[in-house]
């Protein structure tokens, strides 16, 4: 059985679709890098806070700790989650795009 012919405006609409899914890659990984690298700031800035008040306790409120602490677990599922869901989703997708020429 012969594969199908496509026309030069499907082939190139196919790679145009290829070029906009890795350039939106590209653009998704360099959004969860920055997403990482804000996150290490302000990792390093609550753990400061945080290990000066166990230095010296009673400078934080104990709801703004509890907060702090919160903060800082949540901001690393977030980016970890984020991160994660961009490398699972993306080979699938390229897969499927460009096995239509």
């Amino acid at each position: 059985m012969a594969l199908p012919r496509h026309s030069k405006a499907d082939l190139d609409f196919a790679d145009d679709i290829v070029a906009f899914a890795v350039n939106l890659s590209r653009y998704e990984e360099r959004l969860a890098r920055e997403m990482s690298k804000m996150y290490d700031e302000l990792s390093v800035d609550l753990r400061k806070l945080l290990d000066a008040e166990n230095r010296q306790p009673g400078k934080l409120h104990k709801m703004k700790k509890a907060r702090m602490e919160k903060l800082l677990v949540a901001s690393r599922e977030t980016v970890d989650s984020y991160a994660g869901n961009v490398a699972a989703e993306s080979p699938a997708t390229y897969g499927e795009v460009s096995s239509t020429g």
